[in-house]
């Protein structure tokens, strides 16, 4: 007997009014009733024959309209039900490496004076040491040289981070005509945000996603974060799965504000120690500091109920509840029980 199966990359997921299909492979999601989702969960395949019989000629078109699309737009195919066994589905487990895999590092004019550019040193090598992957280096209000800039990604030049995005203010001190000769200097730079700048414009510089971001709107703080948007989407399998066993923003992540505070996030108000003081390995071992990367979104209000909850950003810093550490994301505009963006 033949049914319809979804490809082991292609995973449902419920939301209060309507589901989605999460293709892990391709990226893309697509929105399916919840009578489809709770087919699909109840028996793991569609059967046609079955579905027939129990629904009755009154919803074959229906039916018929499920199967369609599943087969036409690549999400299942047609499989004999005694070979269900030999297509088995991708185990959702989540597995890194790294002790952290995400930093970021906030500076502003009193930054480097304050604190000796040594203390940089040590973290960003602690940090290498601990399997981090990817750095973000934000100034804000901060009219930054190229002299800085360079001083600070040589620091970089012996770690095993592989990517690094700046978030620099506009200034006439910083050349863009010379970001070219950055990228090629420092590989490790993968993103340069220009905040502030006099007009917004994307530039791309070759094949391997290497991007200069210039937006006239300011980032002058570290409150300028936690927006959801479908724009920041992330379709992937590694993420997908983090997102079911821990938080989508905090996980593995540490941060060091402007002061050089070591934080969950550089906008929450809990210091765990300074760089001046404390290391990495010390901080990250802190029960109160793991406690953030175990915040799910299964676990949080209205969110838990959100079909977008495994493909979008948490944010903790900003809720619509200072008191309540489960409340939903202050940024978030969509609402899943009307299924509606603001």
């Amino acid at each position: 007997m033949e049914v319809v199966k979804l490809f082991s990359n292609c995973i449902p997921v419920r939301g209060y009014r309507r589901s989605i299909i999460c293709d892990l492979q391709l990226g893309r999601y697509k929105f399916i009733p919840n009578d489809l989702f709770d087919i699909i969960q109840t028996y793991g395949y569609l059967d046609i024959t079955f579905l027939r019989e129990k629904y009755g000629q009154s919803n074959e078109a229906v039916i018929n309209s499920y199967i369609d699309f599943l087969i036409s737009d690549s999400w299942g195919f047609y499989c004999d039900l005694d070979a269900l066994d030999n297509f088995p589905p991708i185990a959702n487990d989540y597995v890194s490496p790294s002790r952290v895999e995400n930093a970021i590092l906030d500076f502003s004019e009193q930054t480097i004076p304050k604190i000796n550019i040594a203390n940089y040193d040590r973290a960003i090598r602690e940090l290498s040491m601990l399997g981090c992957v990817a750095v973000m280096l934000r100034f804000f209000a901060y009219d930054l040289t190229n002299e800085v800039i360079f001083k600070i990604l040589n620091l970089f030049r012996a770690s095993r981070i592989k990517e690094i995005v700046l978030v620099v203010k506009h200034s006439d001190k910083v050349d863009v005509d010379t970001i070219p000769d950055l990228f090629k200097e420092h590989l490790r730079v993968a993103q340069i945000i220009i905040h502030g700048a006099p007009h917004d414009k994307l530039l791309s510089f070759d094949q391997k996603g290497l991007s200069l971001i210039q937006a006239r709107e300011p980032i002058n703080d570290a409150t300028h974060c936690g927006f959801v948007s479908k724009r920041y989407f992330n379709i992937e399998i590694q993420s997908f799965f983090e997102a079911q066993h821990f938080n989508s923003c905090l996980n593995r992540k540490i941060c060091i504000d402007h002061d050089g505070e070591m934080k969950n996030c550089p906008s929450f108000s809990t210091s765990f120690g300074n760089i001046m003081t404390h290391n990495f390995a010390s901080i990250i071992e802190n029960d109160k500091f793991r406690a953030a990367w175990e915040i799910t979104k299964d676990m949080i209000d209205i969110c838990k109920v959100c079909e977008f909850r495994y493909i979008c950003l948490d944010c903790r810093a900003f809720t619509t509840d200072s008191e309540n550490l489960h409340a939903k994301p202050l940024h978030c505009q969509y609402d899943p029980l009307t299924a509606t963006w603001a």
